[in-house]
């Protein structure tokens, strides 16, 4: 009977140490998370706070979770290193891309982070640097950085991010249910931008740009200069030749042809149109008409001067 009692209690010892064992995880095997790293540009040693964990490129399947210093140093020590916090959801993949320049100007990374969320919602967010580059999701209307995007369908999705004398990014990536996938890009300024005497792709140079700046500033600058409804140009955190801009098309899309730059503070005859999503004002701009966003404009009804 002892013996009995004593195999008993032996299996009731090891039953509760087993569970102990799964709830508390002791070697952490259920808190493990990835890492890649995607880098063109030959190799790269890779730390993670002060360990080194293999060449760039690697995908590391077997990392504790948690919040972390990744290092990237390029073999070659003409190209600048990297030095980002990342975090690392458990059971998930974190992805480094970063292409190296001489500075880290003109260096480019973007990092997809997941963050489990309490409903089975999935969502997308955007952080540029710097803020206010142009996102293009799915191909669909352009928006400004920073940027969350909700009730986003699982599965495969595009993003490109443009902003003028920065070199441009184009991904595509995976949309998990339940998760946030929050996007962090840092833009390389583009060092070999042409300064060719013509415009380029309807890239007027600096001095053109300037140029239309003053013509439009005499023309436009007063609202009591114009008569009956008008436009005025609001703050955008979006700059060419040192001047802060919105920029005019020739169509009520993000996709449309841009025929200029209208200076934030300025006054637009207002043409009386909108887009059929509202999202779009028809302005009478120098001797053309175009289109502007209305996130970044005031409606002014009215012969009245402001």
């Amino acid at each position: 009977m002892l013996k009995k009692v004593l195999l008993v209690l032996a299996s009731l010892v090891v039953l509760c140490s087993a569970l102990i064992f799964i709830f508390t995880d002791p070697f952490k095997k259920n808190s493990r998370a990835g890492l890649q790293i995607e880098y063109p540009n030959g190799s790269a040693s890779v730390f993670l706070g002060d360990n080194f964990i293999g060449k760039a490129p690697l995908t590391e399947e077997k990392l504790q979770s948690g919040e972390y210093i990744v290092k990237i140093t390029p073999d070659d020590n003409k190209l600048s290193n990297l030095n980002l916090p990342i975090y690392l959801e458990k059971g998930t993949l974190s992805i480094i891309v970063y292409n190296p320049g001489e500075t880290s100007k003109n260096s480019s990374s973007t990092v997809f982070e997941l963050r489990k969320r309490e409903d089975k919602s999935s969502t997308v967010s955007f952080e540029t640097y710097p803020e206010n580059a142009f996102i293009s999701f799915d191909d669909k209307e352009v928006t400004f950085s920073p940027l969350v995007i909700d009730a986003v369908n699982p599965g495969e999705h595009h993003f490109s991010v443009n902003l003028p004398s920065y070199e441009a990014q184009d991904h595509s990536f995976l949309v998990l249910e339940g998760y946030e996938t929050k996007i962090t890009i840092s833009l390389a300024k583009n060092i070999n931008i042409a300064d060719d005497s013509e415009p380029k792709n309807n890239e007027a140079t600096a001095s053109v740009i300037q140029a239309k700046f003053n013509e439009d500033s005499n023309q436009a600058s007063k609202s009591s200069d114009i008569l009956g409804p008008k436009v005025e140009i609001i703050k955008t955190g979006f700059f060419e030749a040192d001047q802060e801009v919105l920029k005019v098309r020739e169509a009520s899309n993000s996709t449309a042809k841009e025929i200029g730059f209208a200076k934030v503070g300025n006054f637009y005859p207002y043409l009386g149109e909108k887009s059929s999503d509202q999202k779009w004002l028809k302005i009478q701009f120098e001797k053309l008409t175009g289109w502007v966003s209305s996130d970044f404009t005031k409606v002014i009804e009215g012969d009245e001067p402001k």
